[in-house]
């Protein structure tokens, strides 16, 4: 399991959902590492209310930001991963920390296959909220599908294509669009196999939807957002149909 930043991963940080079968188990290991420039400090943790899931938010102390809103966001992005991969929610521990801030939060979890699963995700919370809003819901619906599918054995589990394009629908539906910066990024020279991958599925989706942007958006109710929902649902029922 990573404990320390591969080379020439994103701004964004990097996460690792490891999952290994022990007999009628299922052993989860989750790791969400954030580059920065100062250390965190300390936090305090804000367990959410109002959601049909499990999540515990991270917060780092003087962050302003309105924790339900976060809570309803998360509940929301791991919903629409559940309605592509149907199984047993995950449970959450969510790092939040301002952006420059590294961090890391680290999750094991042991139970039946499709049940027991704990994600722990890490991430920058901007002065832009919305575009800190953006990367929330992008990374878990992205980390969420990885999860759901180790846990119900799914031909695509590891398909980075299938999770960036959570992402994005989960941005979409959630927050109303997706902003060109908000795209999946260009391939990166890493010497980390995953994050190469990764990378190169990422530049992969950003040349397919960037075709739909408008003024520097997809957004909800208009023409380019309906071909963008209807690629959603397609990819999604692809995913029920293998299942």
């Amino acid at each position: 399991m990573t404990t320390t930043l591969p080379k020439g991963v994103a701004s964004s940080g990097y996460t690792e959902v490891v999952s290994v079968p022990i007999g009628p188990l299922r052993y989860f290991h989750t790791a969400s590492l954030l580059p920065g420039r100062t250390d965190v400090g300390t936090t305090h943790v804000h367990l959410c209310a109002n959601t049909e899931r499990s999540i515990s938010l991270q917060i780092a102390d003087g962050l302003g930001i309105a924790a339900e809103d976060v809570c309803s966001r998360i509940d929301a992005a791991a919903a629409l991963a559940e309605s592509w991969i149907p199984a047993a929610s995950n449970s959450y521990r969510v790092l939040l920390v301002p952006e420059g801030t590294a961090g890391a939060i680290r999750t094991r979890s042991l139970g039946r296959f499709a049940t027991g699963r704990t994600l722990a995700l890490a991430s920058h919370v901007y002065g832009d909220q919305p575009q800190a809003f953006a990367n929330l819901v992008d990374l878990v619906a992205h980390e969420s599908l990885h999860a759901l599918g180790l846990a119900t054995k799914h031909p695509r589990a590891r398909d980075e294509r299938s999770a960036y394009y959570a992402g994005l629908c989960a941005q979409l539906k959630i927050n109303g669009l997706i902003k060109e910066e908000s795209l999946p990024g260009a391939p990166l020279a890493s010497g980390d196999r995953a994050v190469r991958i990764s990378s190169q599925q990422a530049y992969r989706l950003r040349l397919e939807t960037y075709p739909l942007l408008v003024n520097g958006t997809i957004r909800i109710g208009t023409p380019s957002g309906e071909t963008m929902l209807q690629r959603c649902q397609q990819i999604g029922s692809e995913l029920i149909r293998l299942q």
